[in-house]
């Protein structure tokens, strides 16, 4: 019989037990080269069909539309996925839902070819039915949200919960006389990263009613009250990845354009605890010419010696954009690229 878990995850979805496999962080030296102002703009002709670099002189949103190119010209691919370098692309469930969020090209193709044919959804195309631990989580299920609240895809939407609602977990009793169920993301996770919490269900009906599909009823169970935690949630846990998965809470309800009364409390919370944050800065305060400055002084125009951190999910501390993967500043660059 499985471990009681649900007291462990309380209402919220930010929990360190939701880390799938981040690296300890950066280490490697800087790649120096960023697009911001005169001193770290390339000069002359580039390679044939490559746009020349823009001067000193020239708007925010002209050197951001320049960086986006160069930086999609690096950013590592694996088996023509988006990916970290080496074909690191265990949290790219993650990553393509905020692209696809993004209006980036391909990214929604590639959330909805990380769902197997029995609806499960996995960390990527390239791990359908090959991972056997921890191959999905809380935080990649962000990913999936992002993705059917972009795409309205029903059809994987109703196959995703069809698998949930089939393979529950009896916490107490047995199955047949089961007093306490649990539903899972997944059947191999070893620390509880594939349990849904409450906070996980209120966000999951929040996408059903934007896609008019029927709740189940652990969504109708917990729609307004899974949210009430994610504030006080957001208070405490440590700046890095649980913060930023806060973040992309944010940018989901942002997205469903609900306007329930704690997110814009959620979204000056989570940039006055990281206030070096680009993504925290872009989702309290909006676009900016300042912001747009900000962006290109945190993303390597050239490619770092190491493409392996999404920087936004990193403490500033550590400087993760000095191993900046391109995806992260391609997903915010164009973000801001589209915003009035």
């Amino acid at each position: 019989m499985a471990k009681p878990m649900f007291r462990a995850f309380g209402l919220g979805l930010l929990l360190s037990l939701a880390a799938c496999g981040r690296d300890a962080g950066p280490s490697a030296p800087a790649a120096d080269r960023t697009l911001n102002g005169e001193d770290a703009t390339p000069s002359g002709e580039g390679p044939s069909g490559e746009a020349n670099a823009p001067g000193p002189g020239a708007s925010p949103e002209m050197r951001l539309s320049y960086a986006l190119a160069k930086w999609s010209s690096w950013a590592p691919l694996c088996e023509g996925q988006p990916s970290k370098a080496d074909c690191d692309d265990g949290d790219m469930a993650l990553f393509n839902g905020l692209l696809c969020a993004a209006h980036r090209e391909g990214s929604c193709a590639s959330v909805k070819s990380s769902q197997g044919a029995s609806g499960q959804f996995w960390r990527s195309p390239r791990r359908v039915g090959v991972d056997k631990s921890n191959s999905f989580s809380r935080d990649m299920a962000l990913g999936v949200l992002l993705y059917l609240e972009e795409s309205e895809d029903t059809v994987a939407a109703k196959l995703w919960l069809k698998w949930i609602d089939q393979n529950w977990v009896c916490e107490v009793g047995s199955r047949a006389k089961c007093k306490l169920k649990s539903y899972r993301l997944c059947l191999d996770d070893s620390d509880g990263r594939c349990t849904i919490t409450p906070g996980l269900w209120a966000m999951m009906g929040r996408v059903w009613q934007k896609l008019e599909l029927p709740l189940h009823t652990e969504m109708s169970r917990w729609l307004s009250i899974g949210e009430s935690g994610f504030v006080s949630e957001a208070k405490t846990v440590a700046p890095g990845f649980a913060l930023h998965l806060a973040g992309v809470s944010a940018f989901l309800y942002e997205n469903l354009a609900l306007n329930l009364p704690f997110e814009t409390e959620l979204k000056s919370l989570v940039r006055d605890r990281q206030p070096d944050n680009i993504f925290f800065q872009y989702l309290a305060d909006g676009v900016s010419p300042t912001l747009i400055e900000g962006l290109l002084s945190k993303c390597p125009l050239e490619a770092p010696e190491l493409s392996t951190q999404w920087n936004w999910e990193r403490d500033t501390v550590e400087k993760a954009w000095e191993q900046s993967m391109g995806w992260d500043c391609i997903f915010l660059g164009t973000v801001l690229m589209q915003e009035p």
